[in-house]
C-alpha cells in the first residue's frame, strides 16, 4: 500500500514538473519570437526613417524653416556644425549625421532629475521610506529649463520606488509632464532613454566630480 502511494505521489510530481517545463518552454519561445520581431526593422520602417531624416535635413538646410525650428539661421547652423566637427571632435554615426546630432541637441528644452527630501512618517510606514540616506525621505522629480526655471515637480513617491517608475507616473498622470513633439529633456543614467528623454551613454563619465583627477575619455 505504501509503495503504491509513493509511486502515485512520484508520478504526480513528475507530471507537475513536466507541465511546468512545457509552460516555461512556451513562455521562452514567445519572448524570443517577440524580441526578434521587435528588434529586426522591416524594409518599410527603414525607408520611413530615411524619409523622415531627409525631410528634417531639408527643413534645416534649404527650406527656410531653420530659424522657425531651432531659432537659428541656416548659415549659423552650418557654421555651428562645422565648428563642432573641427574643434569639438564631433563625428557622424551609422544612425545620425552631424547635422542630425546638433539639431537634436538644439531641441533640448531642459533637464529632469530627482532628489530626496526628508520626511516624518508613521513607524509602520518607515521601512519603505528608508534609503541610502539613513532616514525617511520621499523622492521628488523636477524638470527645469536651462535658465533655472522649474516647469514641473512631482513629489510623494517613497524612496524605494525606482526612477523609471516615477518618470512613467509623471508622463501618464492627469496633470502630467508635457513634452512637445520634437522636443527633448536631458536625464541622468537612472532614467530610461526614450523618444523624449536623452540619457547619457552607459559606462562614460559625465559628472563633474569624476574629472577631478582624471582626464575626459573622449570628445
Amino acid at each position: 500500500m505504501d509503495d503504491n502511494f509513493t509511486h502515485m505521489v512520484r508520478t504526480q510530481h513528475l507530471a507537475a514538473i513536466h507541465a511546468a517545463c512545457l509552460v516555461l518552454v512556451l513562455i521562452a519561445h514567445r519572448r524570443f519570437t517577440n524580441r526578434n520581431s521587435i528588434n529586426v526593422p522591416t524594409r518599410d520602417s527603414m525607408l520611413h526613417r530615411q524619409e523622415v531624416r531627409e525631410e528634417m535635413l531639408h527643413d534645416l538646410l534649404t527650406s527656410g524653416k531653420c530659424r522657425q525650428l531651432i531659432c537659428m539661421s541656416e548659415n549659423a547652423f552650418k557654421i555651428l556644425c562645422q565648428k563642432l566637427q573641427s574643434e569639438g571632435g564631433l563625428r557622424p554615426t551609422q544612425r545620425m549625421t552631424i547635422e542630425e546630432q546638433v539639431a537634436r541637441f538644439l531641441h533640448i528644452v531642459g533637464e529632469i532629475d530627482g532628489t530626496h527630501v526628508r520626511v516624518r512618517v508613521q513607524i509602520k510606514d518607515a521601512p519603505i521610506y528608508h534609503g541610502r540616506k539613513g532616514y525617511p525621505t520621499i523622492s521628488v522629480l523636477a524638470a527645469c529649463t536651462f535658465d533655472l526655471k522649474f516647469t514641473y515637480v512631482l513629489s510623494g513617491w517613497e524612496v524605494t520606488a525606482s526612477d523609471s517608475r516615477i518618470i512613467k507616473d509623471a508622463l501618464t498622470l492627469e496633470d502630467k509632464l508635457i513634452i512637445l513633439d520634437g522636443k527633448f529633456y536631458l536625464v541622468d543614467g537612472g532614467l530610461p532613454h526614450r523618444s523624449t528623454l536623452i540619457a547619457p551613454y552607459r559606462g562614460v563619465r559625465y559628472h563633474l566630480k569624476e574629472y577631478s583627477n582624471r582626464a575626459p575619455q573622449n570628445p
